[in-house]
């Protein structure tokens, strides 16, 4: 939860000295694959034990990492022109309620009374936290497309949660997961910085913002994917770990100027509530 914190705070901050997002983005998926990648060979793992025998196996991880490349893109983009990047995690961090529900549905996962009371709380607040109502940096950049990018981001996140999960419970280990996931998605963010052919500026807090993100990222996914693997219900751990919401608007808001308003503080507030009903 904290690293997420820090990861968000350094990505926003990446975005207003000019660092392109994919630049952030391939610094984060390279870190995860190799920081994974290490962690498997000093285990033991097997880092071509992926099998393709069985082609609904591929076809999930083919997913996963169609919805992992879609989910960062429109995450971080929403996190650079958004008011406040907290405001977009209210709304797509909430994919933990559409995760809580699929994995009932999907593998029989428990889901008690009190979690659905959570799920409908983010429903009625994410209407709040989405209004535009004492909007205070109305721009050309800030048009309301954060809102948009929002809720693209929780579709490609819930996919990517449900798909990892189903990868693990057929035998996949969470290292090798992460590897196979992360190694591709590097690839993807690479090219299109390089195609954009877009500068880092050089300078030593452009260069420490970056190594600030790959090391966040990599400590959030490892931390991540061991708690879905064994948890009774993945959106569980989406929920515990979508509380950094209202670290990461208060910090933004102090440490980086950003906007922060009564109606999106009451949204968040309500969003934050109901995701600690499916955590407890």
């Amino acid at each position: 939860m904290l690293a997420g914190a820090g990861y968000f705070l350094l990505s926003r901050r990446a975005t207003q000295i000019g660092i392109d997002i994919f630049a952030i983005l391939a610094c984060s998926m390279g870190a995860t694959a190799a920081v994974s990648a290490l962690l498997a060979v000093n285990s033991g793992l097997p880092l071509l034990g992926l099998s393709v025998a069985d082609p609904k196996m591929l076809f999930v991880l083919i997913i996963a990492i169609a919805c992992c490349y879609g989910g960062n893109i429109y995450e971080l983009r929403g996190v650079a022109v958004a008011p406040n990047p907290g405001y977009v995690l209210a709304i797509n961090k909430s994919f933990a309620a559409v995760t809580l529900v699929a994995a009932w549905w999907l593998f029989g996962s428990q889901m008690e009374a009190q979690k659905i009371l959570g799920v409908a709380l983010i429903v009625i607040f994410q209407i709040v936290a989405r209004a535009p109502w004492q909007a205070q940096n109305i721009s050309a950049e800030n048009d309301g497309s954060w809102a948009r990018y929002s809720v693209l981001s929780l579709i490609g996140l819930a996919g990517l949660s449900l798909a990892g999960k189903y990868l693990m419970l057929a035998g996949m280990d969470r290292l090798v997961f992460l590897v196979f996931l992360a190694g591709p998605v590097f690839i993807l963010f690479a090219a299109n910085w390089r195609y954009q052919g877009k500068k880092v500026p050089r300078t030593r807090e452009a260069l420490a913002l970056l190594a600030g993100v790959g090391l966040m990222s990599a400590m959030v996914n490892l931390s991540l994917y061991s708690a879905i693997a064994i948890a009774p219900n993945l959106g569980y751990v989406n929920a515990i770990n979508a509380a950094q919401i209202g670290i990461v608007t208060i910090l933004s808001a102090r440490l980086l100027g950003d906007e922060l308003t009564l109606s999106k503080v009451a949204g968040i507030v309500g969003v934050t509530v109901g995701l600690l009903f499916i955590a407890i």
